[in-house]
């Protein structure tokens, strides 16, 4: 059996420049995260105190405590334009995507090149080296303009592909960890999704059984409330419009049907260089089109 070849410095390089722009779009993510829960939480805030300011029971309608929550609206909204205006722009987003997809194309990379599937199946390791290096370049100089790389936390080991057991390798290296993960995480968007969806429609239900009383008794003390279950519902709207779980959902679940699909056409048709390195190349066109996909979902 002849053993696997140890890796260039180049495949070495590319890899943990991989590493750096994966650990960049975590740490992206994370920010635009929670920039996104703190803005909708101060939103939400605001809209309750402005209503509590306008009520006229005695504990609301003494001056202090009317200039306390009139305070506390005000600093609530300024802080959710704050937040939004410095950490969940559309430029911070954009930096996000670009890292992760710089990482994700780094990935596919050395995994052709391990798999020698195209376009790195040149007869030298030099030649391999060469394409490579300059797609690093490539993937470098288009991320930069949107993000910073990372210096690595964490080295993970190149993975190893044996070059008489390539599929077997590939599949549990790359294909079925790419497939559960897909699965798994589309789930758990489509879940988020739907909580969103009866967040929404619980509040809008209150407001319209609050809008109902309103007409009926037409208060002073409904029509604040109307107001701050209104403005609570639209921010909730609108976060559920910025994260689109559904549309993830829908992506990350085509994803894994195809990765398995692709599996199951190698078994069928047998192991075999060919069929092998096939299956490496179905598979990280699918992830290709995925990235791209999810990229701009989420840049909406």
């Amino acid at each position: 059996m002849r053993p696997a070849p140890e890796p260039s410095s180049t495949l070495q390089s590319a890899w943990q420049i991989h590493r750096g722009w994966s650990e960049a779009a975590d740490r992206i993510k994370a920010e635009i995260t929670r920039a996104r829960t703190a803005s909708l939480v101060l939103l939400v805030s605001a809209a309750v105190f402005g209503a509590v300011t306008a009520q006229d029971q005695d504990w609301v309608s003494d001056a202090t405590w009317q200039r306390f929550w009139g305070i506390a609206a005000a600093v609530s909204l300024a802080g959710a334009g704050a937040i939004e205006t410095l950490y969940a722009t559309p430029a911070r987003t954009r930096g996000w995507t670009s890292a992760r997809q710089a990482s994700e194309r780094l990935k596919a990379a050395v995994w052709l090149y391990l798999c020698e599937a195209p376009p790195f199946h040149r007869d030298t390791e030099a030649e391999r080296d060469a394409q490579l290096f300059e797609l690093v370049e490539d993937v470098e100089r288009r991320a930069s303009a949107e993000a910073t790389r990372s210096d690595p936390v964490s080295l993970r080991e190149l993975p190893k592909v044996r070059p008489n057991h390539l599929a077997e390798d590939y599949v549990a290296g790359r294909a079925q960890g790419q497939l559960n993960w897909h699965r798994e995480n589309g789930a758990l968007e489509r879940k988020r999704g739907r909580r969103l969806k009866s967040a929404v429609a619980v509040l809008t239900a209150i407001g319209a059984v609050l809008a109902g009383l309103g007409g009926v008794f037409e208060t002073a003390r409904l029509a604040t409330w109307i107001a701050a279950f209104s403005a609570a519902t639209a921010a909730l709207t609108t976060h559920a419009g910025s994260v689109q779980h559904e549309q993830v959902s829908f992506s990350y679940l085509n994803t894994a049907s195809r990765i398995e699909l692709a599996m199951q056409r190698q078994r069928t048709h047998g192991s075999s260089p060919e069929t092998d390195r096939q299956l490496v190349v179905e598979v990280e066109q699918i992830l290709a089109v995925q990235n791209d996909i999810w990229g701009q979902v989420i840049d909406q």
